[in-house]
This record gives structure tokens, C-alpha cells and sequence, in this order.
């Protein structure tokens, strides 16, 4: 197996409130094996990740994270792009002694 990676990433402040962290990973692979015969197999592949974070007044606070990975190799696979995009709210309370999220 033969892997060579590039990865970048990057931290930025869009706006005084808005903290933004990106990254993506660009993976060369070449795999050589058996499963029942022989086997070789290459490929590129993407991984993108992205993280948000927000700060409003009155603590309020958001968060937007999410996830792209392009179509990867297995030996025996080829699996499918996927991706995922989560979103959350908090809020501390009590003086700021406790956070409800």
C-alpha cells in the first residue's frame, strides 16, 4: 500500500463573532492485494471539514460543523461520497454558572 497526503488548513475570524476553522486533506492511494484474487487499485480522495462558532450577546452561542468526504478506496470497495452538517445553539444561565445547549 502506498499513501501521500496533503493537508491544509486554516484558521479565520470572518467578523468579531464568527470564528471559522477549515480544513481539507487531499489522499493519494495505491493498494495492491488478494481477496480471493489478485488485486490493485488506485485512487484520489478528497476530505473537507469545516467548523463555525458564534458568540452573541446575552451568552448566546451558536455552532455549524460539518464534513464532505469524497468517494474513498478500500481493497475489496469503492465507497460512496458522504457528508454530515451538524447545528447547535447554547445559552449560559445562572450567572453564567451553567450552559443550556
Amino acid at each position: 500500500m502506498e499513501n501521500f497526503s496533503l493537508s491544509v488548513s486554516g484558521q479565520l475570524f470572518p467578523l468579531p463573532f464568527w470564528s471559522l476553522n477549515l480544513q481539507a486533506t487531499l489522499d493519494y492511494k495505491k493498494l495492491e492485494g488478494t481477496v480471493w484474487n489478485d488485486r490493485k487499485a488506485r485512487m484520489l480522495q478528497i476530505n473537507l471539514t469545516m467548523n463555525n462558532q458564534f458568540r452573541f450577546k446575552k451568552g448566546w452561542a451558536a455552532e455549524l460543523s460539518g464534513f464532505f468526504t469524497g468517494r474513498e478506496l478500500e481493497l475489496q470497495e469503492i465507497t460512496d461520497p458522504t457528508g454530515q452538517l451538524s447545528v447547535g445553539v447554547s445559552r449560559q444561565v445562572f450567572q453564567n454558572r451553567a450552559l443550556l445547549s
